[in-house]
């Protein structure tokens, strides 16, 4: 009952205190006063909002990368079923990216390897794939469009002839291409051979192996996994 008639007598010296000064002059003063604060704090801790606003950065990069990494395993794994599936000596997995922009502000448009798979004896080329300017390989285009290609070294030097040259410096003379597409072009796909590929060698075969891999790696690039 003590404890009751204490709230009553709050309530009661906040109702006439209400009806003294008015309502929305109290809360004009409580707003001045919560700024008044929120200065103070600014002031004594400058760095404070900059300091969380970098710690929520770098944790949301920490998991960016962690997906990045997870990801990672599993299209080398794909890349790696694919080799064998088709029987080719060499997969490579190219991005697209974007690090460098026109005098007018527009992007130019890259390529990157970022995973290779290769049969045994075979060299490594991804280090020759690194920003590759797209716009002086045309077959770029053609492959965005078409969105896959199959054939020998001699068929794809009709579309683009320096392409065609790099890849007879990787001993290329068959090769199959595929675009990787997830609501954005995000890269290709490449399967090649560095040796005369037999009769029983299907286009339409590796067509249906290469676009089911290319499927799975651009949801996983894309982070739809």
């Amino acid at each position: 009952m003590k404890q009751l008639n204490q709230n009553i007598s709050l309530i009661e010296k906040f109702l006439n205190i209400a009806e003294k000064y008015k309502l929305s002059t109290i809360f004009k003063s409580i707003f001045i006063m919560a700024i008044f604060a929120l200065a103070i704090f600014i002031i004594s801790k400058p760095t404070y909002f900059f300091d969380q606003y970098e710690k929520v950065k770098e944790e949301r990069h920490k998991e960016k990368m962690e997906l990045v990494m997870k990801n990672n395993i599993i299209i080398q794994n794909e890349i790696d079923n694919l080799l064998y599936k088709a029987n080719a000596n060499r997969v490579l997995l190219l991005q697209y990216h974007n690090t460098k922009n026109s005098l007018s502000g527009l992007p130019f448009i890259y390529l990157t390897a970022t995973n290779e798979s290769l049969a045994y004896n075979t060299t490594p080329v991804s280090g020759g794939y690194e920003t590759l300017k797209t716009s002086l390989y045309p077959f770029v285009n053609y492959l965005s469009k078409h969105k896959y290609f199959c054939g020998d070294i001699s068929e794809l030097e009709k579309y683009d002839k320096a392409l065609a040259y790099r890849m007879k410096g990787n001993d290329v003379t068959h090769l199959a291409m595929c675009h990787i597409d997830c609501e954005i072009p995000l890269g290709v796909l490449v399967l090649t051979y560095t040796h005369e590929v037999d009769k029983a060698h299907s286009c339409a075969a590796i067509e249906q192996m290469i676009r089911n891999s290319a499927m799975k790696i651009g949801m996983l690039i894309n982070n739809k996994l």
